[in-house]
């Protein structure tokens, strides 16, 4: 966070996550609506994406992912998809990655798509969304002064 000076605030709101933008126009894959790249990068200035992610990492740190950062209950099975998968061709895109996650499921299943869990544990991973929040609060509550207060919104799938 960049320092106001040494003036204080009385307080700080944090919304976290992703906006409507990401998922309707940003084109980099956030959203598996539209078949885009697996960019999943708020920021360019940042080199990790999700197709590397989906591309490079080994099964135990995708079902890693998937479990830590999208609670997916078919972490493994969908992790063997992918590194199946891969063993075809690399993952390029929203779609490609969707169908894979519709297998495991077997097609879309209630209300929820199935790829959401997986979309929004890519996006985290990609982001470093969890450290950077563990570095943001205390330097926003370092800002505060006594009786200041902190607001941190964030939606998830």
């Amino acid at each position: 966070m960049k320092t106001l000076g040494k003036e204080k605030v009385s307080g700080v709101f944090l919304d976290l996550g992703l906006s409507s933008f990401h998922l309707e126009r940003s084109g980099r894959g956030f959203s598996f609506q539209r078949d885009e790249f697996l960019d999943m990068r708020f920021s360019k200035e940042t080199s990790l994406t999700a197709y590397d992610i989906l591309n490079r990492s080994s099964l135990e740190e995708l079902v890693r992912i998937f479990e830590e950062f999208g609670e997916e209950r078919k972490a493994q099975a969908i992790a063997e998809a992918i590194v199946k998968e891969r063993k075809k061709g690399e993952i390029h895109s929203t779609a490609e990655l969707r169908e894979i996650i519709w297998k495991v499921y077997g097609g879309r299943r209630g209300k929820k798509d199935p790829a959401t869990l997986v979309f929004q544990a890519l996006r985290i991973a990609v982001n470093k969304e969890l450290e950077n929040l563990k570095l943001s609060l205390p330097e926003a509550i370092e800002l505060l002064c006594s009786g200041g207060r902190i607001c941190v919104i964030s939606y998830h799938s």
